[in-house]
Formats: structure tokens, sequence, C-alpha cells
């Protein structure tokens, strides 16, 4: 929206995120903005590109599954506390597709899983 998003851009530093130097990829150099924050940084369009460790991500990512997981099983733990088994009205049926492609033929199966 044409302003910095310092809070965004805080939060982000404290998660472990590290600007990426432009004397590590020169050919991005031409594309950065003129008066950036980060002069030593690659900023395109109000965007600075930033690194993080690999470990450190996988252990993000692990967590947020689990937390949706538990989520899950809340949910569903509490659907079935609240349902009378005489009157089965609500069914789950979770399952998930991931296609690569678009269009209406692109697409294509990947793996589908049920849970």
């Amino acid at each position: 929206m044409g302003q910095p998003d310092v809070v965004n851009v805080a939060q982000s530093f404290r998660e472990g995120w590290q600007p990426v130097l432009a004397s590590e990829y020169p050919e991005m150099n031409i594309l950065s903005d003129h008066g950036s924050r980060w002069p030593d940084g690659i900023e395109v369009g109000g965007l600075l590109l930033c690194r993080a460790p690999q470990a450190q991500m996988r252990r993000r990512t692990e967590h947020f599954t689990a937390l949706s997981g538990r989520q899950m099983k809340s949910v569903n733990d509490q659907l079935e506390a609240e349902q009378d088994p005489r009157f089965r009205t609500m069914f789950r049926q979770h399952s998930s597709n991931v296609s690569v492609g678009f269009g209406p033929n692109g697409g294509v199966k990947l793996r589908p899983s049920k849970a």
C-alpha cells in the first residue's frame, strides 16, 4: 500500500529470516529498488529477498502440521460428542488431492490421500 510494513519485517527477522546480500547475486543488483532501506540487500517492488535455515523451516512446518492435526482432532471429537448415535445426520469424510498444472485437462493427480 505504498508504505513500509515495519511490524511484518521485525516479526520476520525475529523468526530467523535474513536479508540476502546483493553481492551474493550480482545479476540481481540491477533490479534492486533505488533508495531502499536495505542498500546491501535485494529489494524489488518493496519486497526484500530473505532466506532462513532449512532446519528451522522444517521445524516450523512440522509445528504447524501438528497444530492443524490437533485442531482437526478437536473438531472431530466435538462433533462425535454432540451427536446421538441413533440420529446420525452428519458424516465425516476427509480427502484431499494434489494436482500439478492448470486448465481443464492440465491437472495431473499426484497422490490422493484420505484422513
